[in-house]
């Protein structure tokens, strides 16, 4: 039996980090809104607005990650790589990527979307859980 590498990486994504089934339903719930809004609003894949988009939705999953643990004080180092795990989890299982190259810059669209210029974004979905 052939694995591809998707498989591969979701098998050990749920071996080394149990919970991620637990938190599965609710961060895709946040990825589908997103895709609504983006879908709504005609927001390109790529560009300023995309970002911004992307920026809300990683902050609306740390927002709701921050709940499910109850995490008062917690190093931020410690929450973006735990927001990472779960968005390159989700990313996985939804399909949105069909290679590993395309997971990877996936995956490092999530700190751009962390960075200064789009922090009001990222500020307002860490909210949205909160509310």
């Amino acid at each position: 039996m052939v694995i591809d590498w998707k498989d591969k990486i979701l098998k050990q994504y749920v071996t080394r980090y149990n919970y991620l089934e637990l938190l599965y339903s609710e961060v895709a719930l946040i990825h589908y809104r997103c895709e609504l809004v983006r879908d709504e609003m005609n927001i390109p894949a790529y560009g300023g607005m995309n970002r911004r988009l992307l920026a809300f939705m990683i902050g609306s999953i740390e927002g709701f990650l921050k709940s499910s643990f109850a995490a008062t004080e917690t190093c931020r180092t410690e929450l973006f790589h735990l927001v990472t795990i779960t968005y390159g989890y989700l990313i996985l299982k939804e399909g949105v990527v069909s290679n590993e190259g395309e997971w990877c810059a996936y995956i490092a669209r999530v700190q751009d979307a962390m960075d200064a210029e789009h922090g009001w974004y990222y500020k307002l979905g860490i909210e949205s859980c909160n509310t």
